[in-house]
């Protein structure tokens, strides 16, 4: 599930570098950007290969989820903590 929520806030960015012919907005890429799949590995606290076997696999369910907002997930760090903490400093 967080997998496919990350994904469903990311596909601009998914889209972004895509050859023009594969940048349908309406479907999602065969492949994810490497600089989207490190990204999803280092949150997610995987490998690239789990990455990207997930993309193959729930990449339609990624791009059907309407996006959640984030701060229903449990960060470590979160926004609203950074910013409590900037302002505190």
């Amino acid at each position: 599930m967080t997998f496919t929520r990350l994904a469903s806030h990311l596909k601009r960015d998914i889209l972004q570098p895509q050859q023009i012919q594969e940048s349908d907005p309406g479907s999602p890429p065969a492949a994810l950007p490497p600089n989207i799949a490190s990204f999803l590995s280092v949150v997610l606290g995987t490998t690239l290969a789990v990455v990207q076997d997930c993309w193959s696999i729930l990449r339609y369910d990624a791009w059907a989820v309407l996006p959640a907002t984030l701060t229903l997930f449990e960060w470590s760090e979160g926004v609203e903590e950074r910013r409590d903490a900037e302002s505190a400093a």
